[in-house]
Order: structure tokens, then sequence, then C-alpha cells
């Protein structure tokens, strides 16, 4: 699997499930609740999530991913809430007790996310939480803030 086929399965679960937007052409609207998703630094749309591979071991079939969000306010709390949402989400997705399939105590069957493509995220976990910082001014909506997550993801498929 190549990195163009993992980062555009990822941006399209992250549209499905309504943490993001994702075009592969890039025709985004400016949605402060909802970031696009590239895969570089963009000075357009101000509400943005750049997803970056940082780290790839082939054998174990894990990516790193660096998730850095960014959002206009008078405060980093529309980012914060922006990074949150994601985190959240991989939390709940693999937390075992509520996702895991169990009997007699033990469970028979671990938690798993479907991407689209037919890859499977059998194990995400969060390795790095950034600090929100003030970045560069927005288009007519005063300041950016940005926060950068990094997660280690398990892939099979």
């Amino acid at each position: 699997m190549d990195t163009e086929a993992f980062l555009t399965a990822l941006a399209g679960y992250l549209a499905g499930v309504g943490l993001a937007q994702w075009s592969a052409v890039g025709d985004y609207r400016d949605d402060p609740a909802l970031p696009a998703i590239q895969f570089a630094q963009a000075d357009v749309p101000d509400t943005l999530c750049v997803l970056t591979v940082t780290g790839r071991n082939e054998a174990l079939r894990q990516w790193d991913v660096a998730f850095t969000f960014r959002a206009t306010g008078v405060n980093p709390l529309p980012v914060e809430k922006l990074a949150d949402a994601v985190s959240d989400h991989f939390r709940i997705a693999f937390d075992l007790r509520s996702q895991g399939q169990w009997v007699g105590g033990s469970i028979q069957v671990m938690p798993t996310v479907a991407l689209p493509g037919g890859l499977t995220l059998t194990e995400v976990s969060q390795k790095f939480r950034g600090t929100a910082e003030l970045t560069s001014a927005a288009k007519h909506k005063g300041s950016r803030f940005v926060r950068s997550d990094s997660y280690r993801m398990t892939v099979r498929g």
C-alpha cells in the first residue's frame, strides 16, 4: 500500500463520519466547523486539516500520521475543538469495553474501523497531542491557530 492510497482512504473516512470535508479535486467550502482535508499547507480555506505521513513500519503495517488542524478565531478554542473531535472519535471507536465483542469475560473480537478502498484500521493510538499556536493572519477573519497531533495507525488490507 502506498502513501496516496492510505491518506486518501483516511480522508474519505474522516469525511464520511462528519469530521472533515474531503474532495479529490480540492473543491471546498470555507466552513469553520468542518475542516478541509489537504496533504500540504495551503493559504485557503482557513479551516483546514493537513494529513502527513511522518513514519512507516511496513513489517507491522503501521503508519505514523500528523494531523495538523488550522482554524480562525480570537483564541485557540476553535482549533482545539476540531482536533479534540478526531481524538475523541478514535478513542471511542477503539474502546474495548464498548466496541469489542466479549464472551465470558474475555474479548473475542477487537474493534476495527473500515476505511474506503478496502482498508481496515485495527489500532489507532495518539502518540502526541500538540499545543495550539498562533499562526498567520486569516483571510478576512482575524487570526488563525494551528495544532498538530500525531497518531500511530495499524492497517490491514
